[in-house]
């Protein structure tokens, strides 16, 4: 059932993505890349807002069973890319499954060094955002690819410490049996910003897991203390980590809404969600190397 729910509400999101392609085509340059990965041709949706160089790029990932063209659709990625002047580059995961795995980082590498190549973009401004399995891959590129990505935001997706986290059920039980070899990455050489998103009734990737997540960020980037915490709203609070090393921090937004289950970080009513994390991971850039 619960996977049955979740195919529904990936075919509602992709319906809305088609109504919007047009007018997003109108502000900008969106277009399909297909690059040869590994003997296969990735398709990767590709937004560029203008024609400066410099620009920052985000990295959009798509939840099980979903497509990088979701970006059209009711997130807003498109407005608020067209808006704050960054390129925004949605890759697809491999058919059949569309779930992300370990060899999709050497993907994400191939993107960025075309990316570099094509568009001259600022490569001290690469960040990631997922959404459900997505959520999980962007936080493991934030450990691995802590060289080339400044910042990362999730929703309503944690830490793949597989096959340890099956015990929290819903979906990730599920992908817990199809990704039994993807373990913990290993700590990062630097201090990673990170901003989650999660509601706590949601049943396909149970909230039970954030915590983890959190300790596991707030103990790689050395947070000191208590979170400072206040309302965002009526239905959601917001903590902030933010002693922690090289001026990073740690952000949990927790949705208490009893409506609000998998899916809904995506209503505009509830977070104006894309601006928020642009918000945050646009305050930082990667550190110069020593």
């Amino acid at each position: 059932m619960i996977r049955a729910r979740w195919i529904a509400f990936v075919a509602a999101v992709m319906a809305i993505a088609a109504l919007s392609v047009v007018a997003a085509q109108d502000e900008g340059d969106l277009f399909t890349e297909v690059i040869e990965f590994n003997g296969e041709d990735r398709d990767v949706i590709v937004y560029v807002p203008s024609e400066e160089p410099g620009l920052p790029v985000m990295f959009y990932l798509h939840g099980w069973g979903g497509e990088g063209s979701e970006i059209v659709g009711e997130l807003d990625l498109i407005s608020v890319a067209t808006r704050e002047d960054f390129i925004v580059v949605a890759p697809n995961a491999r058919e059949p499954q569309r779930l992300w795995e370990q060899q999709d980082t050497n993907l994400m590498h191939v993107i960025l060094d075309m990316l570099v190549e094509d568009f001259a973009i600022d490569e001290s401004r690469v960040y990631v955002i997922g959404f459900s399995g997505g959520a999980f891959m962007t936080h493991h590129l934030g450990a691995v690819m802590a060289d080339r990505v400044a910042a990362i935001a999730s929703t309503e997706g944690y830490m793949p410490n597989f096959p340890d986290i099956a015990r929290y059920g819903g979906l990730v039980a599920e992908a817990a049996e199809i990704r039994s070899d993807w373990g913990l990455p290993p700590q990062p050489d630097r201090a990673v910003p990170v901003m989650m998103v999660h509601s706590v009734n949601d049943r396909v990737v149970p909230y039970d897991g954030i915590p983890d997540t959190v300790a596991i960020w707030t103990e790689w980037n050395g947070c000191e203390g208590t979170p400072e915490t206040e309302a965002y709203s009526d239905v959601i609070t917001l903590e902030r980590y933010a002693a922690c090393a090289e001026d990073t921090s740690v952000v949990l937004y927790t949705v208490t809404a009893e409506d609000a289950g998998h899916g809904a970080t995506a209503d505009p009513e509830l977070i104006p969600l894309i601006a928020e994390m642009w918000a945050f991971l646009s305050q930082y850039t990667l550190p110069e190397a020593s």
